[in-house]
């Protein structure tokens, strides 16, 4: 037996370079649902997932919410068995403001345009505003599962 290869629709040879908000993250690797394919997606292979630095540091700081409850070893488990086997390494040099109303946003931008990536997959209504940015469309995730 072997684990099933589970693929979204729309993904096909040609593997799209996807910049995944911290939330959709999240929700793709500690809830069961409609966003737990994207992991299994970013484990299959289905799409490239890049990642940066601060981007990853993101990630750690929220699963060290108070409301997930996770322990570090747990924490340190998502990240080195979930999350690093599968990413593509992007070290960031731009320096651009993009988000006005929420700056801190701008790391997923900046990692988007230093990775040259096809998507930034998100759910803020600031962020999904802007559309698009220098090649990089934003997407809602069942926009980025329908796509």
């Amino acid at each position: 037996m072997g684990k099933k290869k589970i693929k979204s629709p729309g993904f096909g040879t040609n593997k799209r370079k996807v910049v995944l908000d911290t939330n959709i993250f999240i929700s793709s690797v500690l809830f069961r649902g409609k966003l737990e394919i994207i992991a299994r997606n970013w484990k299959n292979g289905a799409f490239e997932f890049l990642l940066s630095k601060e981007v990853l540091n993101e990630y750690i700081r929220v699963l060290h919410y108070p409301k997930f409850a996770l322990s570090g070893k747990e924490i340190k488990g998502i990240i080195e068995e979930e999350l690093l086997p599968y990413i593509t390494p992007v070290i960031t040099h731009s320096n651009e403001q993009i988000v006005k109303n929420d700056p801190s946003d701008d790391k997923f931008f900046i990692l988007a345009i230093d990775g040259k990536a096809d998507v930034i997959v998100n759910g803020d209504s600031h962020i999904l505003s802007i559309k698009k940015y220098k090649g990089t469309v934003v997407m809602n995730a069942a926009e980025f599962l329908e796509n």
